[in-house]
């Protein structure tokens, strides 16, 4: 008789804004997690990684990325536009990337 193999899993939760924080939505990708986990054979989970992730949008990251891509605040300026327009694409950016994790669970 060959037994079945149980595959470990550790699920990553994890929320990219103060307005999903706000929302919870750690508790829908839990639950979310556990049912997909459930219907599952073979799986046990052996641990849960939660991260509130709004930190990650901290934005004192702006002038570190903005010097490794055009050195300067002004040299990003002239070619993005105001700081506004800057904060606004990091942002834009930032979440897109959590998205696109959040999308393939």
């Amino acid at each position: 008789m060959v037994s079945e193999r149980m595959r470990r899993v550790v699920t990553y939760e994890r929320v990219s804004s103060e307005d999903q924080r706000e929302r919870e939505t750690i508790r829908t990708q839990t639950a979310e997690l556990a049912r997909r986990l459930q219907q599952e054979p073979g799986v046990e989970l052996v641990d849960r990684y939660v991260d509130d992730g709004v930190h990650e949008l901290a934005l004192e990251k702006i002038k570190s990325l903005i010097e490794l891509k055009y050195n300067t605040i002004s040299d990003a300026a002239r070619e993005i536009g105001s700081t506004a327009a800057i904060r606004e694409l990091f942002i834009g950016f930032q979440h897109h990337l959590y998205d696109v994790v959040t999308a393939e669970l």
